[in-house]
């Protein structure tokens, strides 16, 4: 049975606070039910979910509404739910997100698929449309491209990610190399430089990768700190 996880801040939020009881219960049904996928987008029909909450189906409507400011959306017409921040919340590794890509490639509503994309650009999903069968098998598959989500999420500007994906395949960094370039990016999103006027100069990650920013020596702002005590 997969394991969700709620944001325990979710019940001082100030949309979740004025919710009435039956759409606080409906908003914790939408995450852990076992009809949610790994996507936050999936099928379940209106008496499915009427049965598992014992809610009123004629109820359903007026909740839901409810629920659209916590960013919850419900198409009736489709028989589908899609819990927006269920990826941001429950990302945990690279492994996670070729889960999501396997769930939207299974959707027929491409429009809905392309939404969902388009919410979460800041995630590198590695989605084929379909009728890119082989193309797609070895996306989902190579290391090298499991590693450059890991990368790339971890990235703090999210620019240019083709560039940025061809430069680190070009790479393609073995298990050691790939440490060192994680460790010293987390050094650098610490860094003054990178942290000066809200990251704007932080550069692109393709002309990061390019120039071999991970082998640049990075000061920290805990470094400041211990040379001032």
């Amino acid at each position: 049975m997969p394991k969700r996880m709620i944001d325990s801040e979710i019940w001082s939020h100030p949309d979740f606070q004025p919710m009435s009881q039956d759409g606080r219960i409906l908003f914790v049904w939408t995450w852990s039910n076992p009809h949610c996928n790994a996507a936050g987008l999936y099928v379940v029909s209106k008496t499915t979910i009427s049965n598992e909450t014992q809610l009123d189906d004629g109820l359903l409507p007026q909740l839901f509404e409810e629920l659209k400011a916590i960013n919850v959306e419900w198409y009736p017409d489709k028989h589908m739910i899609w819990v927006k921040n269920f990826l941001r919340r429950q990302l945990r590794s690279s492994t996670f997100l070729i889960a999501v890509a396997k769930c939207l490639e299974g959707m027929s509503d491409t429009k809905l698929v392309q939404e969902y994309l388009k919410y979460n650009k800041d995630f590198a999903i590695p989605y084929t449309p379909p009728g890119n069968g082989k193309a797609k098998k070895e996306t989902k598959t190579g290391p090298c491209q499991e590693n450059f989500i890991r990368f790339w999420n971890e990235y703090p500007r999210k620019k240019s990610q083709g560039q940025a994906e061809r430069a680190f395949l070009k790479l393609n960094p073995d298990a050691q190399l790939l440490t060192t370039i994680l460790d010293n990016l987390k050094r650098a999103k610490q860094s003054p430089e990178w942290l000066k006027d809200g990251g704007r100069f932080i550069p692109y990650p393709a002309t990061w990768l390019n120039a071999k920013g991970w082998e640049d020596e990075y000061k920290t702002t805990e470094d400041s700190e211990w040379k001032v005590r």
